[in-house]
């Protein structure tokens, strides 16, 4: 038995196995969402996606990602929970009794995404924060296949680093012909090349959203989804060029973590779970809708 097949068994025996997983190609890339319930038609934040060149990868970071959000909630240490939404949480799978990797590989993880708000929130809400805006990285068959299909203008990359240059944020802005910006973004090691993979699996999966709601009706849509379509729309064009037009100097310095943990719960012999939390975390998803932190 393969390792994804050992990992859907046992999820299944233990009941946090998903009611429903969906699975989608788009040229070489796997799509693959998880979900009880669907709380929206656009981008349900019920639904755990995840999206890699790798199938059986896609299929890991989705059922691992659904877990994630259940054991969170359900954690053994309330106090852990206390700080904001689900900011800084990862999980990792437990397989062939791979502890040392998990607990590896979870805390980094939980690390860069806690790295990733802060330096994004940071960018967006203080104008002196200095930037640098490049061509899109080049990942192989993607850039063109997304500028064809979704009908795009350009793809640059809005690179971010704390002050040591250890820690690099790429995110990626898409220009629509005739519209507005739709973004992805991920943060890693500033050597680290994987993280153009998730930004572009971010990209990927909200401009498939803005093809389903072609008209950026917001009637009934998720604060979530108001501010996707309201970006993706060119509404707020005038926002993002004049963000991107003001190149500060000073250097983010990221503060101490008050949360680097890892995180018990009844299933932590299958998956490992770590937080991370800094010290004045900005809010990501939240604050006016004009934000573009999503």
């Amino acid at each position: 038995m393969d390792t994804l097949a050992l990992y859907l068994a046992e999820l299944e025996a233990r009941n946090l196995l998903p009611a429903n997983i969906e699975v989608a190609e788009w040229f070489d890339w796997t799509i693959v969402s998880c979900f009880d319930t669907k709380s929206s038609h656009y981008i349900s934040e019920s639904v755990r996606m995840g999206i890699d060149r790798n199938r059986k990868i896609a299929f890991m970071k989705a059922l691992t990602e659904h877990c994630e959000r259940i054991l969170s909630r359900n954690t053994l240490e309330k106090n852990i929970t206390s700080y904001g939404r689900s900011d800084g949480f990862a999980a990792y799978p437990i397989l062939e009794k791979n502890f040392e990797e998990a607990n590896r590989r979870g805390r980094e993880n939980a690390f860069n995404e806690a790295v990733e708000r802060f330096l994004w929130a940071t960018w967006w809400d203080k104008t002196e924060t200095a930037f640098t805006i490049l061509p899109h990285p080049v990942v192989q068959g993607s850039t063109e296949n997304l500028i064809k299909q979704f009908n795009l203008e350009f793809i640059k990359e809005i690179l971010v680093k704390d002050v040591s240059g250890v820690y690099c944020l790429s995110i990626l802005l898409a220009k629509i012909k005739n519209g507005g910006y739709v973004t992805g973004g991920a943060c890693s090691l500033s050597e680290d090349n994987h993280r153009y993979t998730q930004a572009y699996g971010e990209l990927l999966r909200h401009l498939f959203v803005t093809q389903k709601n072609p008209e950026f009706d917001l009637t009934g849509a998720s604060f979530y989804e108001q501010r996707l379509f309201l970006f993706a729309s060119g509404k707020l064009n005038q926002i993002v060029e004049n963000r991107i037009g003001l190149k500060g100097s000073s250097a983010i310095v990221l503060p101490d973590l008050i949360l680097d943990t890892s995180v018990k719960h009844e299933h932590s012999d299958l998956i490992y779970l770590h937080r991370c939390y800094f010290e004045n975390q900005p809010i990501f998803m939240g604050g006016d809708v004009e934000r573009l932190c999503i």
